[in-house]
């Protein structure tokens, strides 16, 4: 069956109305500006209308998810997560970060037109209707690209860097290194010393060498660290004794939420905050979370570790 037809009989559209969508859905969006993490400069969200959006998410679950993803991939993807992505590399003493610059918009509607031509053929004579529901048209732009903000962007990214994540990931293994992608975030890691100079070099190399996408390295932000310094990935420090930490300004700001939560200093949204972000710590970093559990009076217990 066609994708237009398999649409047609899961959404809640007429014909009309579904071919309209698909053949608008790259102008059908909200954009607006929030500043980067950095403060340097403003990251440009484009949000697809409801419609637009509900035909993504069946395009994840029923097309992108026939797609390839490498397992050093750890972003995007169900039951993975930054504790995850961490742990990979805990074990190491030399680390390498990097990262691309602008990775959603660099990646086109035709590198996805080629990446489908090899990995999922089935859904090359759709490419149109894909095409124009999963990328956006910026304005006086001449091609369509992924837009931050869909929610099919993360699947799309994760595939399309397919064939450059199993380059990077042989090369590295070859060195003795492990490679991990969160995203737009590179990481390596290894116990041989001076590897990763080499390393550094190799990436620019593939990058420049893969066909599609074309993504720019983002130079500034490479960061060469060692168990001498403060190890970092995706936001989680590297313990010396191999395990991974939330860190300590962290969890100074933890201990000070706690106690403004006892001091009923905290509005019914900041419990909430804190509840989920004690959770997401439970996965990180276990012991802290039992140690904060165990020094919590037991009329309060439940509301907050329950």
């Amino acid at each position: 069956m066609k994708l237009f037809d398999l649409l047609l009989r899961d959404l809640p559209f007429s014909r009309a109305e579904l071919f309209k969508l698909i053949r608008t859905a790259h102008h059908r969006y909200k954009v607006y500006g929030i500043r980067k993490r950095s403060g340097n400069g403003m990251r440009v969200i484009a949000q697809p209308s409801p419609e637009i959006k509900l035909i993504q998410r069946w395009i994840v679950e029923h097309v992108l998810s026939k797609y390839p993803v490498h397992s050093s991939a750890m972003a995007y993807r169900k039951g993975i997560g930054i504790a995850d992505n961490a742990r990979k590399h805990v074990r190491h003493q030399f680390l390498l970060k990097m990262d691309f610059k602008d990775f959603f918009p660099s990646i086109t509607a035709d590198d996805f037109a080629a990446h489908t031509k090899i990995y999922a053929p089935e859904w090359y004579e759709d490419m149109p209707i894909l095409a124009h529901t999963l990328f956006r048209k910026p304005r006086g732009a001449a091609v369509l690209r992924l837009s931050i903000g869909a929610p099919s962007s993360p699947a799309v990214s994760n595939t399309i860097v397919y064939a450059l994540d199993v380059a990077l990931s042989e090369s590295a293994a070859s060195n003795s290194i492990t490679y991990t992608r969160y995203a737009d975030d590179l990481v390596f890691s290894t116990n041989k010393n001076g590897v990763l100079r080499e390393m550094h070099q190799l990436v620019k190399n593939i990058c420049n060498q893969t066909s599609y996408p074309k993504l720019t390295l983002n130079f500034d932000k490479t960061i060469f660290s060692s168990k001498k310094w403060n190890r970092t990935v995706t936001g989680l420090v590297l313990s010396n004794d191999q395990t991974v930490s939330i860190g300590w300004e962290r969890k100074r700001a933890l201990r000070s939420q706690i106690y403004r939560y006892l001091s009923k200093g905290l509005t019914a949204e900041e419990v909430a905050h804190l509840r989920g972000y004690l959770s997401f710590v439970r996965d990180v970093e276990p012991a802290l979370f039992e140690k904060l559990k165990a020094k919590m009076p037991a009329d309060r217990l439940d509301d907050l570790f329950g």
